[in-house]
């Protein structure tokens, strides 16, 4: 398994941008359905299959914080699943998944989470999976850009497109928010 960040194509970048911003729109009221910790615990999964460093961190110690077992814990981290319920784990074999095609994912194992859980709460998951896309793919970019600084060695970036990828997210994501406002497309 590496242990590198994956990398995200400008194209990538964008449409995974777009994809945040239509989910902040459209879903973020089912995002409130799903409980801080099940909401970390699918944000470490993401960024486990990503390699975000810095997203990794922080929603680990927030699953610490929250008295998760290391069992548990360590579980999330390896994608095993082992000491996890099939309702938490199910979810996050599904923003793996999600992760892992780079949101490319497969309808029909979206269908089996909105048959699970229903589908406001399918939503919520969703909701979750694709901010934390945002947030690895402009944590890694700026992680990049930071070890670049340092003389660190970036292997398969790009200075360009990391750039790109850091800073753009803030002026694309409140743009994409408002295209949003103005579109009907209500379903994933």
């Amino acid at each position: 398994m590496s242990t590198e960040a994956r990398y995200f194509t400008v194209k990538q970048f964008n449409r995974i941008t777009y994809g945040a911003a239509h989910v902040i729109v459209k879903y973020r009221k089912y995002m409130r359905l799903i409980d801080k910790v099940f909401r970390s615990q699918i944000m470490v999964a993401v960024s486990s299959v990503n390699k975000c460093r810095v997203c990794s961190y922080v929603h680990t110690k927030g699953l610490i914080k929250s008295g998760i077992s290391n069992e548990e814990l360590k579980d999330i981290l390896d994608g095993s699943f082992e000491n996890l319920t099939e309702e938490i784990s199910l979810a996050l074999i599904f923003a793996q998944h999600y992760a892992d095609q780079v949101g490319k994912y497969d309808q029909e194992a979206f269908n089996k989470i909105i048959d699970y859980y229903g589908k406001e709460y399918a939503y919520g998951i969703m909701t979750t999976i694709k901010i934390i896309m945002f947030g690895n793919t402009n944590g890694i970019a700026l992680t990049n850009l930071s070890n670049r600084l340092r003389f660190k060695k970036v292997k398969n970036a790009k200075f360009l497109t990391d750039l790109y990828n850091g800073f753009a997210g803030y002026v694309l994501l409140p743009f994409f928010i408002i295209i949003n406002l103005f579109t009907k497309k209500k379903t994933f």
